[in-house]
């Protein structure tokens, strides 16, 4: 369902400058400003995450990744 949202006039402006450019609705720009602030949010999320792990914590990661990384190397041929 469409809702209306009232913005400033230099904001719209900005995101008309972003459509344009991306040759985007402005529905479809603001979207995908959106989408792009959730993403960032995520990873930042994630980042706060591995910050907080112990020296420990961070060692039994690095060891589990690199016991994955064995899988890789299969002998496939890569795509």
């Amino acid at each position: 369902m469409a809702q209306t949202v009232r913005i400033d006039e230099a904001t719209h402006a900005a995101l008309r400058e972003f459509a344009d450019r991306d040759r985007l609705s402005l529905q479809d720009e603001l979207a995908k400003l959106v989408k792009g602030r959730q993403e960032q949010e995520f990873f930042q999320a994630i980042e706060r995450g591995y910050a907080a792990m112990s020296a420990a914590e961070r060692a039994e990661e690095q060891s589990s990744i690199a016991a994955w990384d064995q899988t890789l190397p299969d002998g496939l041929a890569e795509e």
